[in-house]
């Protein structure tokens, strides 16, 4: 229901980068990744570089087993937007799958001076 809502939505407006982001999430969830990343794409082509976006695209080489590319989608993300929790979080989960527990740690505290409040899911992480 959602994707045909959001591609209806696009047929009325082709422009919109937050449409195909969020189609893009759809199709993820969906586990239809190949055409969550062709959505996410034309949000990028459509318009400005989101840090959520590329955060999404992160998430989404990560479960496609693709690290290198999930770590330069979460970089990207960050370099967008130094402050996105999550970014900081995926890219924490990121090198704590793959043992780089120091680096890990070093997101974990990232985010937790995003978001002090939820400075206890970041530590339970972190051990």
């Amino acid at each position: 229901m959602a994707i045909s809502c959001l591609q209806e939505s696009l047929k009325l407006d082709p422009t919109s980068g937050k449409s195909y982001y969020y189609l893009g999430r759809c199709f993820s969830v969906f586990g239809r990744a190949h055409d969550a990343f062709v959505a996410y794409r034309h949000s990028i082509d459509k318009s400005e570089s989101s840090a959520e976006t590329w955060c999404s695209i992160g998430v989404l080489y990560q479960q496609q087993q693709q690290p290198m590319d999930a770590l330069q989608a979460f970089v990207c993300a960050i370099q967008l937007d130094e402050k996105l929790y999550s970014a900081w979080i995926d890219l924490g989960l990121l090198y704590e799958h793959y043992f780089q527990f120091r680096d890990a740690l070093q997101c974990y505290r990232k985010a937790a001076e995003q978001k002090p409040g939820k400075c206890h899911a970041c530590l339970f992480f972190a051990l």
